[in-house]
């Protein structure tokens, strides 16, 4: 049987410090674009370095090759940067590849970027038939699924409502239930699903499994490493834009946690290829991981107590914040969130170009031998939205201690331990 989809040596290419001035593909410029291109030219390779050679070349996929057969799950799993979303941008040909090429057979569905492929000024019912006119069904055959559409993503009292007044998780929200229910042979899904809450996550989940159970292709892409190894039976591993590994989908990830390591209990955010969400009214510019006598700490005890410490810088003003630590396992799984406004009054304001350090403690951290990541939020308490979020911020292990004083550490599989007391009393 031939494959579904097939991946010949796909690689990409990027030129740092060139771009054209329409920002078009180079074959495809008109006579004006070359024109002020001719006449610019001078100054930008000045402003750029361009003149002195300084052009550089970024490979971000490298001679990547793999086969994914009718009704597979397939996930691709790798840090930031390593490779993954350029390459579903490939198969759904928003962008072409410098070397390779791949063939797909069927009609695809992707959900890539938060609103792709909808039209702003179009309604929610609108663009769902112009969605899936685009991907080859007719119009009975979009009907047929419309209902189903509508209440999966919970937008039945905006369904008239153009677009551009969504928010971005009713553009998440519509855009995998269309994708997800119409019938098309191929689904690609993005990271674009952590947008979502908790509880559309779960129902993205359960329909993904059972997209894959129909026997339809899908390639999954997410950090998520449960929902990794519970939907997909196998997965590849991109590394720096290589093909590391190709396998079963535990082997994968067990491989991909056992390369992230552990971390110095710090790190600079503000790095702009680090993937964020929220407003952007205010960035978390550092986060730094103490022990209780306030030194830096990637490695913690069992039982120890833990300091986060962050750093807060505001473009606009925003009253009432507070932030949110949450933990999670090396497998995506959610052990804890330290919500900031639950213990009393612990919000803030924030004041443009102003920075602010927020702190908060932790007496005793009871968790079993393990790397875990903090992912951080700032909200804000008159609209609740996220203001900035950043996933998997930084990492920490926690490493076995004698925590009960009894000359052994506790070795269960549950992810937290408790603390108690215990009494015998003859009857």
């Amino acid at each position: 049987m031939a494959p579904r989809i097939k991946v010949e040596n796909i690689s990409k290419c990027y030129r740092i410090g060139q771009k054209s001035a329409s920002g078009n593909d180079p074959r495809y410029r008109m006579l004006r674009d070359v024109l002020m291109d001719a006449i610019k030219a001078p100054i930008r390779n000045l402003r750029s370095g361009a003149a002195l050679g300084r052009v550089e070349e970024f490979w971000s996929l490298s001679d990547v090759s793999f086969e994914v057969n009718e009704g597979d799950a397939l996930a691709i799993v790798g840090a930031n940067g390593a490779g993954k979303s350029t390459l579903l941008k490939i198969l759904t040909q928003i962008t072409t590849p410098t070397k390779g090429h791949a063939d797909l057979k069927g009609r695809v569905g992707s959900l890539l970027e938060v609103g792709t492929g909808f039209h702003p000024e179009l309604t929610g019912r609108e663009n769902i038939f112009l969605n899936g006119s685009i991907l080859g069904m007719t119009r009975s055959e979009i009907k047929s699924q419309f209902d189903e559409i509508v209440d999966f993503a919970g937008i039945e009292k905006f369904i008239e409502t153009p677009v551009k007044r969504y928010s971005s998780g009713m553009k998440v929200r519509l855009g995998f239930a269309v994708a997800a229910h119409l019938d098309l042979e191929i689904l690609l899904i993005d990271e674009v699903l952590a947008v979502g809450d908790a509880e559309f996550q779960r129902k993205c989940l359960g329909k993904m499994d059972q997209v894959a159970q129909s026997g339809r292709t899908v390639l999954f892409v997410s950090h998520n490493m449960a929902a990794v190894e519970n939907l997909c039976p196998r997965a590849i591993l991109l590394d720096h834009g290589r093909l590391l590994m190709d396998s079963t989908s535990r082997d994968v990830v067990s491989t991909y946690l056992s390369r992230l390591g552990t971390t110095t209990g710090q790190r600079d955010l503000t790095d702009p290829t680090i993937a964020r969400g929220g407003t952007g009214k205010a960035k978390f510019e550092h986060i730094e991981l103490k022990n209780l006598a306030g030194a830096s700490a990637g490695k913690l005890g069992m039982g120890d107590g833990i300091h986060f410490h962050t750093v807060v810088n505001a473009d606009q003003e925003i009253r009432g914040a507070f932030i949110n630590f949450i933990i999670s396992d090396s497998r995506g799984d959610l052990i804890t969130i330290i919500h900031g406004s639950d213990q009393g009054d612990t919000t803030f304001d924030l004041v443009p170009g102003k920075r602010q350090t927020v702190d908060c403690r932790l007496p005793r951290l009871n968790l079993h031998p393990g790397i875990y990541a903090v992912s951080i939020e700032i909200r804000s308490g008159y609209n609740l939205k996220a203001v900035d979020h950043v996933e998997r911020a930084v990492d920490f292990e926690i490493i076995p201690a004698d925590v009960f004083g009894t000359g052994k550490h506790p070795k269960k599989a549950q992810k937290i331990f408790l603390e108690s007391e215990w009494s015998v009393t003859p009857v």
